[in-house]
This record gives structure tokens, sequence and C-alpha cells, in this order.
């Protein structure tokens, strides 16, 4: 994991140095695999020293989370963003916008070793599982919602059961970045998965627009 490495190298507290150390201990060997020692044998400190940064091991895990979090919301629209596409940007344009959106999140090495992180840990420990149950997701789907909405309202889409379109298209979004994770992990070539991505979203623009399935 090259990418992480540089990210640990250049950070400029130890504090950050400890978090991204811990996203990459923690998504290769597992939290429970991981002792302080060998978090700050990583980074080149003391054990004691470990103690001016985190209260524990766990607050580390729970400043992770909290990261991923945070890095997630990036993808959310404001208020005046949401305005601005509905004033000017056609549905085409804000589905492949938002798609786009994801995309580059995932292309963050620190965001990838995260969400191997939570998927592992998600099984035993209760913050990952949260943290898996209330993911980005759902605040990105509730927006996707609001937003079409508005534009059946303007008459740009068609009358539909909007939530459940939604729902259905995001559901195989995370499909499909589940494999995108895969891939990663295993230094597979992603551009397939790219395209089927996009070729997916395109699916769904042309059901909201009516060009599909309303003969």
């Amino acid at each position: 994991m090259k990418s992480l490495d540089v990210y640990i190298e250049s950070a400029t507290s130890t504090r950050d140095k400890l978090l991204y150390s811990g996203i990459q201990l923690f998504s290769v060997k597992g939290y429970s695999n991981v002792g302080i020692r060998n978090l700050c044998s990583s980074v080149g400190i003391k054990e004691s020293s470990f103690y001016n940064h985190f209260k524990s091991k766990e607050a580390l895990f729970i400043s992770i989370m909290t990261l991923l979090t945070a890095s997630g919301d990036t993808v959310i629209y404001t208020d005046s963003e949401i305005d601005m596409i509905i004033a000017s940007k056609d549905i085409e344009w804000f589905m492949l916008e938002n798609l786009h959106k994801i995309q580059n999140i995932f292309s963050n090495p620190l965001f990838m070793a995260g969400m191997r992180l939570v998927i592992m840990e998600s099984y035993i420990n209760p913050i990952a599982y949260e943290l898996s149950e209330n993911n980005n997701y759902n605040e990105v789907a509730e927006v996707t919602v609001r937003i079409l909405k508005m534009y059946m309202d303007k008459g740009s889409v068609i009358r539909c059961d909007v939530d459940q379109v939604v729902h259905s298209y995001y559901n195989g979004l995370n499909s499909l970045n589940e494999t995108y994770l895969l891939n990663d992990t295993w230094g597979k070539e992603q551009s397939g998965i790219l395209m089927e991505m996009e070729a997916y979203t395109r699916m769904y623009i042309d059901l909201l627009m009516g060009r599909i399935g309303h003969e």
C-alpha cells in the first residue's frame, strides 16, 4: 500500500501519522491483531507517546471512523448546490456528476483502506457495524430523492415512485462499489468496473427520462 505510506510519511503531526498508520495496519491485519506497540513502531515513536494523542486504541479507532464519515460527507450536496443544479443543470448532468463524486472518494487510498477496515470489523465491532449500517449512501440517497422530486415537479423526469427508484439505484451502485473495493484489494484493473458504473447510471437516466420502459 505504497500510496498510504506516502500519506503517513507526509503527515505533519504525530497524531495524523498514527491515524493514517492505524487505517493501514487495521485494514491489513484486523483491529484486534494490532497493538499500540505496533502502531508506535510504525511511526517511530515510543509507546508512552501514544497517549499524548489518543487515550486508547479504541479512541484511535473511533477517530478513524469519524474521519471516514467526514470523507463520505463530501459527496453530500448543500442546499445552495441543489438550487443551482435544479436551476441550471439537467437530470443527466446531475446523475453523472453524482456518480463521479462518489468515484472520486473511492480513488482516495485512505478511504479505500478505511472501507476495507469497516467491512472487516463490522462483523465483530459495534462501532464499525454502526458506520456500515448508517453509511453515507443513506444521506446521498435522501438528497437524490429530494433532487429528483424537484426535477419531477419541473416535468424534467417522468412521474414515478422516486424513493423506490433511488433505493434500487443505490443498492446496485453499492454492489458495484464493493466489487471496485475487492478489485483494489487484489490489485486488479478497475477500468471495466468504472465503465459498468457509468452504463448502469445511464440506464437509470434513460428510465427517469422515459426513454425505456414506457413504450
